[in-house]
């Protein structure tokens, strides 16, 4: 199960971090191993504690972990928010409690959680990678997608990308068509089903096969 868990570790986007009480960290991947050694967001102490730099983030998560702990994978023990990174820049922060054991250093009847920061900018692309390989979209076509769903106006995305309004207006037609919907609500509820707080990287292509 360790292996396996590594594994996942590996394919979530983002810093990720297992965590027991008091906030140690059992177990990261390298985004997250990455993160701790840059040292402007995450902190892991001599103790294996893990800290954010950010005062009131640090807060934030300490209360998210006390709950996971308190109420395992009930109701309410998952926890999100963005938080400000030094450079003016977001991150989101999602905790969540983890029902799966590792074997070995952790005691079978011991809480655990998973830490996870991932960044808008490297999920932008996720997302687009996403519906392209979904539903056929081109790089034009999901991008436009994205940020439409996301809230932002035809006019906004074609004065952003620097292209005309009508181009915009049938890229995103065209991307109706292949996602198979005819509203611009159910276009909206479509692609919000593929936005997990988690996301998964691509694996390797000798990895997405089966058996």
């Amino acid at each position: 199960m360790s292996n396996a868990l590594e594994g996942l570790l590996e394919r979530l986007q983002g810093a990720t971090f297992i965590v027991s009480q008091p906030h140690k960290v059992q177990m990261m991947n390298r985004r997250a191993e990455a993160l701790a050694a840059d040292g402007s967001l995450v902190r892991i102490g001599v103790d294996s504690r893990l800290t954010l730099s950010v005062g009131a983030a640090n807060e934030q998560l300490l209360r998210a972990l006390r709950d996971c702990f308190d109420n395992g994978t009930s109701a309410g023990s998952d926890f999100s928010a963005l938080i400000a990174r030094a450079d003016g820049r977001t991150a989101e922060l999602c905790v969540l409690p983890l029902a799966a054991l590792v074997p070995g250093s952790i005691a079978t009847s011991e809480r655990l959680a998973l830490v996870n920061l991932c960044f808008p900018e490297e999920r932008t692309a996720n997302e687009d990678q996403l519906l392209m390989r979904r539903y056929g979209l081109s790089p034009a076509e999901a991008a436009v997608t994205r940020k439409f769903v996301g809230g932002a106006s035809l006019q906004e995305i074609a004065e952003g990308s620097g292209v005309k309004y009508t181009t915009v207006r049938n890229q995103l037609s065209s991307a109706k068509q292949k996602i198979g919907v005819h509203r611009q609500s159910e276009l909206i509820l479509k692609v919000g089903e593929l936005s997990p707080r988690l996301l998964l990287n691509q694996p390797p292509a000798n990895e997405s096969g089966g058996a």
